[in-house]
């Protein structure tokens, strides 16, 4: 009987000390899994905003800025169309010009429902110094 429990006493000491190490293992394996997969999205993140940029600046590069300072809007919709059409995952191309350093501002929007434009002329109200 002693030899028994001389023999099975280490036994189940050792089968303990392994358990508490592969749960501990496991815990760590989980974490490791989870950075590794957090890296991995953030990286795939990256890549699309790049190839997002990348893909509005080719498209978007093909407005004459010349069309945009004369205000030739029959250009700069007609290109807009194009982009849509060449394009057929993007479902809105727009350009706005918003500035009150400008008498004319516009916005020309292209969607699946076709070109709409919105011109707004104003004068430029004087801005208060706070100090009246």
């Amino acid at each position: 009987m002693s030899l028994l429990i001389a023999v099975l006493l280490p036994v189940v000491i050792l089968l303990l000390a392994q358990y508490r190490s592969l749960a501990g293992l496991e815990g760590k394996t989980r974490a490791a899994v989870q950075e590794n997969l957090r890296q991995t999205l953030q990286s795939f993140a990256c890549l699309v905003v790049k190839k997002a940029e990348a893909l509005a600046a080719e498209t978007l590069g093909g407005i004459d800025p010349a069309d945009v300072e004369g205000e030739r809007l029959d250009r700069i919709a007609d290109r807009l169309s194009a982009i849509r059409q060449s394009h057929s995952e993007t479902n809105l191309a727009f350009v706005v010009i918003h500035c009150l350093c400008r008498k004319k501002n516009f916005a020309i929007f292209a969607t699946p429902e076709g070109v709409r434009r919105i011109d707004r002329s104003f004068q430029a109200k004087p801005r208060s110094t706070g100090c009246d």
